[in-house]
């Protein structure tokens, strides 16, 4: 049985074929309170929210959130859009704090957005597989982003990322794995926690936290 409400609450049944993972899921809801369900966001947001996933890509939070703050003041409209990525110069976005590689990749995400080529208004009906493959087709999006795409912006709720460094750090940790652990084997662990596992990776980063 699992709950069906805003949050995830402390009980027994979310990971029934994965005793640590539960253990841990309920450790972690019971030191910083019930974690979120996953849910979409609008339509709308879904360009804005790939673009700060590029922006982001290797750097803290803070960081990638004032960079993009500094972007969005170069931007025509001062929104991040298709339309506005495409206006503003590949040396703005530069000025702005971002590396040439990402002001291209940002260029690269706004032309396929606009040609096309990314069909995001039938994401709701597309797999996981279909969405990540549309994605990765775009030069600077690789599966991370993807994968991240379709947990926080899509709200999708069995999503595993076997190349996050903290997933796999928290994993080594929690099932005394090699530090040099293949991602298949990491793939097979996590088939345990289906059809939870997005909410699992949270309980994973969770983890991390607790010193």
């Amino acid at each position: 049985m699992s709950i069906r409400s805003p949050c995830y609450g402390i009980i027994s049944g979310m990971f029934p074929k994965d005793a640590k993972m539960q253990k841990l899921f309920e450790e972690m809801s019971a030191r910083f309170g019930p974690f979120p369900q996953r849910t979409a966001k609008p339509l709308s947001q879904y360009f804005s929210r790939l673009i700060e996933s590029v922006i982001g890509q290797q750097l803290s939070g803070k960081v990638a959130d004032v960079i993009t703050a500094k972007i969005i003041t170069v931007l025509p409209g001062k929104k991040i859009t298709p339309e506005s990525i495409k206006k503003v110069s590949v040396e703005k976005l530069r000025k702005a704090g971002t590396s040439y590689s990402k002001a291209s990749y940002m260029k690269n995400i706004a032309a396929a957005w606009l040609d096309g080529t990314i069909t995001y208004k039938k994401f709701g009906k597309m797999s996981e597989e279909e969405i990540a493959k549309q994605l990765i087709r775009i030069k600077g999006v690789g599966m991370w982003t993807a994968e991240m795409f379709l947990m926080f912006t899509l709200g999708r709720t069995d999503v595993f990322s076997p190349g996050d460094y903290a997933l796999r750090k928290a994993m080594t940790k929690l099932y005394r794995l090699p530090e040099k652990v293949k991602a298949d084997r990491l793939i097979k662990i996590s088939r345990k926690w289906s059809p939870n596992r997005s909410l699992a990776c949270l309980v994973l980063w969770a983890s991390l936290e607790v010193k």
